[in-house]
């Protein structure tokens, strides 16, 4: 009977979960395009939520993400694509810095300057 009890009186928050698992997945893999309408959709749903730890999670994500485009923009050995790429970087960025209230917005925004800066050169 408790057990019963234990249930009815604990619901389990699906979408929670949902979004547990998915953060889970992302934190996972190594990258994610500007058009991966999936992460985005989970981005739409955390900001509703806004939810300290999901929040946290996201922004975390979003600046792995420009980081790694970030490194791959420093070593880059074309210079046209090297001129090309921080258009690619800085859409995580600024996304990043919009969404924070979270972390420290000094490094982030120490990259969004410099990239800013090298657009075109």
């Amino acid at each position: 009977m408790w057990q019963a009890w234990n249930i009815t009186t604990n619901p389990v928050d699906k979408e929670k979960i949902e979004i547990e698992d998915k953060l889970t997945r992302y934190e996972k893999k190594d990258k994610i395009n500007l058009s991966d309408a999936e992460f985005f959709n989970l981005e739409d749903k955390i900001v509703q939520r806004n939810l300290n730890a999901e929040m946290t999670r996201l922004i975390e994500l979003l600046v792995k993400f420009g980081n790694k485009k970030y490194d791959e923009w420093k070593n880059e050995q074309n210079t046209f694509r090297k001129a090309k790429l921080p258009k690619a970087v800085l859409p995580y960025y600024q996304k990043a810095d919009k969404l924070n209230k979270h972390l420290d917005p000094k490094p982030i925004r120490e990259k969004i300057k410099e990239l800013s800066e090298n657009i075109g050169q």
